[in-house]
């Protein structure tokens, strides 16, 4: 896949994922990838390390949704913050 058809996102290979904690299942980050991004911790925001180290919490990567366009994704996502966001304490569920 060129850079160009990734940006674009027409293609549907994008996916939405939720980190939860592994305690309790509960998610406190949506994102959208493709490829394998969900494992690419190093590129979440720096909200999301200071949770987990606060936490002290171990993170499970669910996929939530998959073979969706970007435009999808991001629709996808945001259904799922606004859903989970009420059930979040100490955590934003939010994603890049």
């Amino acid at each position: 896949m060129s850079q160009s058809e990734r940006s674009e996102g027409e293609l549907p290979a994008w996916y939405v994922y939720a980190d939860r904690l592994t305690a309790t299942g509960r998610p406190f980050y949506v994102g959208i990838g493709i490829g394998r991004d969900r494992f690419n911790y190093d590129n979440r925001p720096p909200e999301w390390h200071q949770f987990v180290r606060a936490k002290g919490a171990k993170a499970l990567t669910a996929l939530e949704q998959t073979r969706l366009t970007r435009r999808q994704a991001n629709r996808h996502k945001q259904r799922l913050i606004d859903k989970w966001k009420p059930q979040v304490k100490g955590g934003s569920c939010k994603g890049e």
